[in-house]
């Protein structure tokens, strides 16, 4: 006679134990790799704005830590996050001084898109701190002034030549 044995119940429940962690690994890996719903609004960008006498600062507030790409053609400076996220356009442009223009501030799929408008001769300098993105916008320095007391030795209609020679 020719009878088979039951497998012994441990065996029965290791081999369940082990589908069901399977199963779950399989779902949970599925979940991470599905990608957040279209109708995910992207979070408000908190932009801050600041006179440093040469320069001007503008600092993203980004929530983790982006990657972005920032060029400067002329007087227009392009910069783009490679995650979406809303600017506040019109507070961005109270905030600026009166020689730097927001142009245009667009998210777009999977990043965002910021273009600026600087003075001529101005030139870029960016560089992250933490989770924030840093745009100093440098003013090409003027011809320094003429101290006070050389403009009183110096007198009405005198050139700073003269003003040197005495």
């Amino acid at each position: 006679m020719n009878r088979m044995s039951p497998r012994p119940p441990i065996r029965r429940l290791r081999l369940l134990v082990l589908g069901l962690a399977l199963a779950l690994g399989l779902a949970a890996t599925a979940r991470a790799a599905t990608p957040p719903p279209a109708d995910v609004e992207p979070p408000t960008l908190e932009v801050r704005t600041s006179d440093h006498g040469d320069y001007d600062r503008l600092v993203f507030d980004w929530p983790a830590s982006v990657d972005y790409t920032a060029e400067q053609q002329g007087t227009r400076v392009t910069v783009i996050f490679a995650q979406p996220a809303r600017i506040d356009l019109h507070a961005l442009r109270n905030s600026l001084p009166s020689d730097v223009t927001a142009l245009s501030a667009d998210t777009g799929g999977h990043s965002t898109t910021l273009v600026l408008a600087v003075p001529a001769g101005a030139h870029l300098r960016h560089f992250v701190s933490g989770t924030k993105v840093v745009l100093d916008v440098m003013r090409t320095p003027e011809e320094p002034a003429q101290p006070a007391k050389a403009q009183a030795q110096s007198g009405k209609g005198a050139s700073p030549a003269a003003a040197e020679s005495k």
